[in-house]
């Protein structure tokens, strides 16, 4: 791999950008109510409503008759009983790169709570703002602009454009030797930074004018002109709510990002993280072929729940012998402790590496590597604060942290039962067949042996109203992308004629 690693060094922790950011899930303290209790198991209304609409359902109940709704019951308490048939400390789930994913999925969910309690709660928005840019977010702007790197360009600029009032394209061209200047459009509706949107929705602009320059992040300014706009009113009731909540939601998602990118910076101040440069470069040569492909495979491994049964293992194998010459180098210093490679390693499998870009090229793997490690560091950081402000033992968190358990418990004893019957292959190209055939009558007869240890709301049931909307819900730009496990594939079973109806789940 081409070493075209320009930024190789030390970084000061205080200003680098934030770009990984968790898009919320609700993780408001509400009271809990237990729509099932199985043995020393629970299965929460939320938890129920999440798993049925967070996740693809198969076609024999994604619906949301009643009947769809008992054989989603029934295959979540089918999960919980596979589960505890698996036993809470067998072979696969004391793996330990099982527990560092059942870790790091727990220490992902303590961040975003540790967000929402000392950033997002504290939100206070701008009524006046909002209606302002209300006003002018039917708008399609045609605009020009140029980004620069350099405050006193960016400050020469603003003498010349701004204040001397000289021509953009004629300051650009002669100036600056700019032969082309870029062009877009921007819609309210649209993917863009807060401080654009701002600039242009802030107030009644007019053809010509000139804004700038927008300090974007440090040493990232932008210039903007107005070439032309159009409007499209929203007339109808439906259009104006819809405007309305798109810009209130875009305010209020802008000071959420404001404030963490604030709470972060008050938790890294002072910290650096200075790389080993020949480290760094040996393990970006070993990574670049091979990182994406492994993660890709591990995901996929865990979300199959084959992970003992395929025999897999989380190690680049094909570059193993490389990695054991530098397992005990220093890859680089953080807060005065040396981080070995080996340790790194072990990090990675708790916290898998997030790169900022989703593409690019070869050559530019060790600049997102850098990147992605630098993210890693702010999230342990993170992740220690969340540990001292309890939020391990927060009941959303330690219920999620269980939900996680039991389905890969359950997912390795229901491949374990295929293996015997010889239908582990087959599932995979029939396995609507195969849980006819197998599965449902094992489910069956695990229903039977634990019916006195099995109880029901069904008042809270009964109550429940479901989409048959298919959704994926994902976190954005984190390590564990998943809201919830992938639905689970055990029963079609539809009648509740084991365990007791009750009024209040003991």
């Amino acid at each position: 791999m081409e070493k075209n690693y320009q930024h190789i060094g030390k970084f000061f922790l205080l200003n680098f950008v934030l770009i990984s950011f968790l898009l919320a899930a609700n993780t408001n303290a509400q009271e809990e109510k237990i729509l099932a209790r199985v043995g020393d198991k629970t299965i929460s209304l939320d938890e129920f409503i999440r798993r049925a609409e967070y996740t693809v359902r198969p076609a024999y109940c994604k619906n949301n008759f009643n009947i769809d709704k008992k054989i989603i019951l029934n295959s979540l308490i089918a999960e919980k009983l596979l589960a505890i048939e698996a036993g809470g400390n067998n072979t696969f789930i004391s793996k330990a790169e099982v527990q560092a994913y059942l870790q790091g999925r727990k220490e992902q969910l303590m961040r975003l709570y540790l967000y929402n309690d000392e950033v997002r709660s504290k939100i206070k928005l701008d009524t006046n703002k909002i209606n302002t840019a209300f006003k002018y977010a039917g708008r399609e702007y045609q605009i020009s602009y140029v980004s620069l790197q350099d405050s006193l360009i960016a400050k020469q600029l603003e003498e010349e454009i701004i204040e001397k009032k000289i021509p953009f394209e004629k300051t650009l061209h002669e100036n600056y030797n700019l032969q082309e200047i870029p062009e877009k459009k921007v819609e309210w509706s649209k993917l863009e930074h807060p401080l654009v949107l701002d600039s242009l929705f802030s107030k009644d602009h007019k053809k010509g004018d000139v804004i700038g320059p927008l300090k974007i992040e440090d040493n990232h300014y932008m210039f903007i002109k107005i070439n032309s706009w159009k409007n499209t009113p929203a007339i109808t009731a439906k259009q104006i709510e819809n405007r309305y909540n798109s810009v209130h939601n875009t305010y209020e998602e802008s000071e959420a990002f404001r404030g963490y990118v604030e709470y972060v910076k008050e938790i890294m101040n002072g910290k650096s993280l200075d790389f080993n440069k020949e480290v760094f470069f040996e393990l970006a040569d070993i990574f670049g072929p091979e990182y994406m492909n492994s993660r890709k495979t591990q995901e996929e491994a865990f979300e199959e729940g084959v992970w003992d049964y395929k025999k897999e293992e989380m190690e680049f194998r094909n570059t193993k012998p490389r990695l054991d010459e530098i397992r005990n180098e220093k890859l680089f210093t953080f807060d005065n402790h040396d981080w070995t490679v080996e340790e790194f390693l072990r990090e990675i499998k708790k916290h898998p590496l997030v790169f900022r870009e989703k593409k690019f090229p070869q050559n530019k793997f060790g600049d997102q590597l850098q990147l992605a490690i630098l993210d890693m560091i702010r999230d342990e950081c993170l992740t220690k604060e969340a540990y001292a402000k309890g939020y391990d033992d927060v009941p959303g968190v330690v219920r999620d942290n269980q939900m996680w358990k039991d389905n890969l418990n359950s997912l390795y004893e229901k491949y374990r039962i295929l293996k015997e019957a010889g239908k582990d292959s087959l599932f995979a190209s029939n396995y609507q067949e195969v849980i006819k055939s197998t599965l449902n009558p094992y489910v069956d007869s695990l229903q039977y042996k634990y019916s006195d240890k099995i109880f029901i709301n069904t008042d809270l049931f009964n109550n429940i109203k479901l989409t048959k909307i298919d959704l994926s819900v994902t976190y954005a730009n984190s390590p564990f992308s998943q809201v919830v496990p992938n639905f689970p594939l055990v029963t079609t079973d539809n009648k509740l004629d084991y365990g007791s109806a009750v009024k209040s789940v003991p």
